[in-house]
């Protein structure tokens, strides 16, 4: 077993190489409920709860991209209730091995910085119905 480090790593958006990406980050819950029954002050068993997966990307604003607009990801202003989803995945170049993937993915937030004398950055925030890794792909 080898460790993975990032460097190896490429960000697909829609299918696409990304390239503008400086970090990624990921959260998924699978949260359980108590489930009750009559007369009874335990639970009887534990029951699935509501699934969730969101996460984060760092990005670098390439000239004349036009942004995360320009890629797909978040409609316009005069287009916003015409968004869509798209789908993420992580892929380790050397063993072609999908780390990550997130489809039907929504654009929760975005925000840019541009600092004096430095590179644009920004930060986009995403929310996925679905997910799996390298042991459910």
């Amino acid at each position: 077993m080898s460790l993975l480090t990032a460097a190896r790593v490429i960000l697909y958006i829609n299918g696409t190489a990304y390239s503008y990406v400086t970090d990624f980050r990921w959260s998924s819950a699978t949260p359980s409920r108590q489930i009750r029954g009559l007369d009874s002050s335990m639970p009887y068993e534990l029951g699935p709860g509501i699934a969730s997966c969101q996460g984060s990307i760092g990005l670098l604003r390439g000239s004349g991209t036009g942004g995360l607009e320009g890629i797909g990801i978040s409609p316009s202003f005069e287009q916003l209730v015409k968004g869509r989803y798209f789908t993420l995945m992580l892929v380790d170049r050397l063993t072609d091995t999908t780390l990550f993937r997130a489809d039907n993915c929504w654009m929760t937030n975005q925000s840019w910085n541009a600092p004096s004398k430095s590179r644009v950055t920004g930060q986009m925030t995403f929310e996925a119905l679905s997910w799996s890794n390298e042991a459910r792909a």
